[in-house]
């Protein structure tokens, strides 16, 4: 049972929770979160415990900073985090972040069993009682953050969090990729920001030799690309479906059918194929196909959550890696086609050994003589 115990605290995982924009106050002033484009759009959290007492508060996940920023209240009663109140609140100094004014200082902040004792949190007034754990690669202030304090404390043995929207499941210092271990598997060399070099892409036409590079960020509803792809993507549904534009991104009539036979965007990342299919990034609703493309360029490619409903990912805040495995098996050996060929080869082969087994009773027949 101790050793199952200490197993267990080797590893922490919650359900990630789908926070919608109408749940929010509509002068939140969350730093650094992506904008939300409309009301079926949301935020991504988990919820952490601060201080002691210990307090529950519920934190955005995000990829564009450091930071582990909590809000709080001082006035009696309230469900926040209160300075006053933790007893292991240390180093208070006044402190900014993003041009939010507030405090700095030392916590103890748990993640189920996960605990570091002394993280550097930000504290300041937030118009709503949700706060931001900061998951971006900043080589200057990553040993800072909440997931690589668990590694450089020895409380986990790798430093790397995970991000599953099949099983809306968000982990800490687990490499279990469960039931998709055998799935499509790609390893990929992060840089500043989670950022990859991109080689080549086949969006809605085949366009080599890119010398660019593409962000992975769940934290982004959209897909955004450059100027040119845009332009592609534009001609082939103008050519086939017409389209408008609304809240950033493109809409068109179609039936539910004709989803799947929009193209599959495919990007040579880092040499390695990867790949979005058309239901993750067309929406489907009442006659009208909603695209999961900014209708807006970008210098930098962006692959938002289109990409993540295709693949659980892992990030490792040390060894500064991304780990993909695809939620759908899409080998030769997983797929539909292969099970046929299977099966044709059987019945095939069952077919010639009959065949040779009643050609073989009909000679002994013909050969046959009663001896009397």
């Amino acid at each position: 049972m101790a050793y199952l115990i200490f197993v267990l605290g080797l590893v922490a995982s919650v359900p990630l929770k789908f926070v919608k924009q109408s749940e929010l106050g509509k002068n939140i002033k969350m730093h650094d979160c992506d904008t939300v484009l409309d009301d079926s759009s949301g935020y991504l959290a988990a919820t952490f415990y601060v201080g002691t007492p210990e307090v529950a508060v519920d934190m955005f996940l995000s990829l564009n900073n450091s930071a582990f920023s909590i809000p709080f209240d001082e006035k009696e009663g309230s469900s926040r985090y209160s300075m006053s109140t933790s007893s292991t609140l240390t180093n208070v100094k006044e402190g900014t972040l993003s041009n939010l004014k507030g405090f700095t200082g030392k916590d103890v902040v748990s993640f189920n069993d996960l605990t570091v004792k002394d993280q550097e949190i930000f504290i300041t007034n937030y118009t709503d009682n949700y706060g931001v754990i900061g998951l971006d690669l900043d080589t200057d202030v990553v040993k800072k953050t909440f997931v690589h304090r668990l590694y450089s404390t020895s409380v986990i043995s790798d430093a790397v969090f995970s991000v599953n929207l099949r099983d809306m499941e968000f982990k800490v210092g687990d490499y279990n990729a469960g039931n998709y271990e055998d799935n499509d598997f790609h390893s990929l060399s992060a840089k500043d920001g989670w950022t990859f070099k991109l080689s080549e892409v086949d969006f809605y036409g085949n366009l080599g030799g890119l010398s660019s590079s593409v962000k992975f960020d769940f934290t982004q509803e959209l897909i955004w690309c450059d100027s040119s792809q845009l332009y592609l993507f534009e001609s082939y549904i103008e050519l086939f479906y017409g389209y408008k534009k609304k809240n950033g991104r493109y809409y068109a009539s179609c039936n539910e059918e004709d989803i799947d036979d929009f193209l599959r965007l495919d990007f040579v990342i880092q040499n390695e194929n990867i790949y979005i299919y058309p239901r993750s990034y067309i929406n489907y609703s009442k006659g009208t196909c909603e695209f999961l493309i900014s209708s807006e360029s970008s210098d930098t490619w962006i692959l938002g959550k289109p990409l993540f409903k295709e693949y659980l990912a892992f990030f490792d805040v040390d060894r500064e890696d991304v780990y993909l495995y695809r939620f759908n098996d899409t080998s030769f050996f997983s797929s539909y086609t292969f099970y046929i060929l299977l099966a044709c080869s059987i019945i095939t082969t069952a077919a010639v050994i009959a065949t040779k087994y009643i050609k073989g009773r009909r000679n002994n027949n013909y050969g046959y003589m009663r001896i009397s």
